[in-house]
């Protein structure tokens, strides 16, 4: 019985750093997609019957963080 706590310890301990290993290294800034929100706007206005648009999530993009932008 012992034996198998052991065993299961050691297995969650295994995979939680597993876990940890794969959130990844480089960080990254989320800002939202300016250039996009423009472009989908810009043609809804050009748009004859187009609705008008409501960003509740607006898209983001991923920009991985250097050295420089940390200074």
């Amino acid at each position: 019985m012992m034996k198998k706590i052991a065993v299961s310890v050691v297995l969650f301990g295994v995979i939680s750093l597993a876990g940890c290993s794969s959130a990844g290294s480089v960080p990254e800034q989320i800002k939202v997609d300016q250039e996009y929100v423009k472009n989908v706007e810009r043609a809804s206005r050009r748009a004859s019957h187009a609705p008008r648009i409501y960003w509740v999530n607006p898209p983001v993009k991923k920009i991985p963080k250097t050295e420089a932008s940390n200074h």
